[in-house]
């Protein structure tokens, strides 16, 4: 049966033509690579190169054989590249683009854990997510919302549904809305990137009402500074529900939920990292985050009310 330098031997003379630019390719002497084609012929018991005076032209079946030697020698190389993975140790540091929503709550218990299993790994969290910028993707994305636009490959983890919300001294003096109607007299804080004009809002029985968005005088761009803004008092808004309860379990009362049967637009939840072989680092961590998913985050869970 052929061996594997044998094919690399005869791959490389019909790439090159001659026995003396293959010798220097392989760093071989020319004796070794003549010995491995009168070798590999005997073994397939066919005549591969014709021997010419300056030098070696690959025969008919030579043409047909060095197609299949390619396949194999790069089916080869792929496997050895899965056995080095084999032995490639976890190490190094990791970088993480992450949407600061998913910073409380969940992401840092959840990257302590990874260090505990990995000791000889280091993670760095970044926040600076620039739909401009394309240092982040090289690396694994944690993001909430509508995707910037992006070459990575692309996980839907799950859909987070969104209520409205409003701190107790809001309500206190403006009174609870009783409809979605109801939000156009509001107090609205609207997020930076939400261009719809109309807020849909949908109850359990199905029924979607469409309403006009109220005029917002804070804004801001992050989901945490849209919670800060609610249980500040300076009006309602949309958070997602998963979102708030971690607020609420670190902040008791910081504000509540109203018009409780009626859900705002999902926000999707993202995992994104590049195309193509992986670190090992990256993909332990990747392994790690789908098996740490919270709960609440079923898709099912999500979509209750």
């Amino acid at each position: 049966m052929p061996q594997f330098k044998e094919l690399r031997s005869f791959v490389s003379v019909v790439s090159s033509g001659s026995l003396s630019n293959s010798a220097k390719t392989l760093q071989l002497s020319k004796s070794t690579i003549s010995r491995h084609l009168k070798n590999l012929e005997q073994d397939v018991g066919s005549i591969l190169l014709k021997r010419m005076p300056n030098s070696l032209v690959p025969t008919e079946a030579g043409l047909c054989f060095y197609d299949y030697c390619e396949q194999i020698l790069s089916i080869a190389k792929e496997a050895k590249q899965e056995l080095d993975t084999l032995d490639e140790k976890v190490q190094g540091e990791v970088v993480i683009y992450v949407d600061t929503g998913l910073l409380r709550g969940w992401l840092g218990d959840v990257v302590t854990q990874f260090l505990t299993r990995f000791p000889d790994v280091s993670v760095t969290l970044k926040t600076d997510i620039k739909s401009n910028s394309n240092q982040w993707q090289d690396n694994i994305l944690l993001y909430m919302g509508q995707l910037p636009e992006s070459s990575q490959r692309q996980e839907k983890l799950c859909i987070l549904w969104q209520g409205v919300f409003g701190s107790k001294d809001y309500f206190k003096c403006n009174g609870y809305p009783n409809s979605p109607e109801d939000l156009i007299n509001t107090h609205w804080l609207q997020l930076i990137g939400n261009k719809n004009e109309q807020l849909v809002m949908t109850n359990q029985g199905g029924e979607t009402l469409s309403v006009p968005v109220p005029s917002s005088r804070i804004q801001s761009d992050q989901l945490v500074l849209q919670g800060d803004a609610i249980s500040q008092g300076h009006g309602l808004g949309l958070l997602p529900l998963w979102q708030a309860k971690m607020r609420l379990n670190a902040h008791p009362e910081c504000f509540e939920r109203c018009l409780k049967d009626w859900v705002g637009h999902p926000v999707p939840i993202w995992l994104c990292y590049p195309f193509g072989k992986l670190a090992k680092k990256q993909r332990a961590f990747i392994e790690h985050i789908k098996s740490n998913l919270p709960q609440e985050w079923d898709n099912e869970l999500c979509q209750e009310m």
